[in-house]
């Protein structure tokens, strides 16, 4: 396998073997690989989210997660999965303001949600631009009990 530059919104996205390497290429006034490490860290402990292999300021590795979903990799439990997906941010009090559709990847029938760089802690105050989270945004504000049920939505009559 050979390294794979694959689309990312605020930073260069390599593909090698079983790592993604990351390296912030927008909004450089937020640091959003750090951020991104510092969530995915608290997150440790639950399946479902990339794993940080590697910090060296301003690269970030993380473990492969998978394909996008598309109907044909949808697992039957992918209600159950995404579930647990939101219970345990609930639990660990973060807020990713960027859930949606294309954040979500498949690997062995496990879903994954990445791209923490816009995450927030409950208590910290949003902070960069307001089209974060596209349209699968809470009219109201940044609701990621909105965007999980949007992405329940979407899902439920993908390819309909």
């Amino acid at each position: 396998m050979s390294l794979q530059e694959v689309k990312g919104e605020t930073s260069r996205v390599w593909v090698f073997k079983d790592i993604v390497i990351k390296e912030q290429t927008a909004f450089l006034e937020y640091d959003l690989l750090c951020r991104e490490k510092t969530i995915l860290s608290v997150l440790d402990k639950y399946h479902h989210f990339p794993k940080v292999r590697l910090w060296l300021g301003k690269i970030l590795g993380l473990s492969y997660c998978g394909v996008p979903v598309i109907k044909a990799t949808l697992p039957d439990d992918w209600e159950v999965q995404l579930a647990e997906i939101h219970s345990a941010l609930v639990k660990e009090k973060i807020i990713h303001r960027d859930v949606r559709p294309e954040n979500f990847l498949i690997k062995d029938c496990m879903l994954y949600l990445i791209d923490f760089g816009w995450a927030i802690l409950k208590d910290e105050p949003p902070f960069g631009p307001d089209c974060i989270g596209d349209k699968f945004k809470s009219p109201t504000g940044w609701d990621d009990n909105y965007s999980f049920q949007q992405v329940v939505n979407y899902w439920k009559h993908i390819n309909d």
